[in-house]
């Protein structure tokens, strides 16, 4: 398996949550995960560790990337979940203000060939 495009990643975390929420609605022992579900956040962190412990094995135990990134799948959904359940916060991108415009260093001006400003002091000859 290979790259993967932020579409298709998007598609398929959108598949894990509608299977988890099928598994759920089909077992009603499994209730308290369900779409009505309260965890929280800190439950919610507590099944991402484990789940992406269990991801670690599979990459350490198994061969190639494949295992690993079904388990990895299931994180993302359940972060998804969380965020569901108790809001997804928009990342904030600070707006960098433009660098101000300088003229060339000394040692910009002397690689082009423009004769740097001497310096004061004592001069060594040869």
């Amino acid at each position: 398996m290979g790259k993967a495009t932020r579409q298709e990643v998007y598609e398929a975390i959108d598949g894990e949550r509608e299977y988890q929420d099928s598994c759920i609605a089909h077992d009603p022992t499994r209730h308290e995960t369900g779409p009505d579900s309260n965890h929280s956040v800190g439950a919610y962190l507590t099944m991402l560790a484990e789940y992406v412990r269990k991801a670690q094995q599979e990459w350490t135990d198994k061969a190639g990337h494949g295992p690993a990134l079904e388990v990895i799948r299931k994180v993302a959904g359940i972060a998804v979940h969380c965020m569901e359940d108790h809001g997804a916060p928009k990342r904030v991108i600070p707006t960098l203000k433009p660098l101000p415009i300088r003229g060339p260093s000394p040692r910009e001006r002397a690689m082009k060939g423009a004769k740097p400003k001497k310096k004061k002091g004592r001069t060594h000859s040869a």
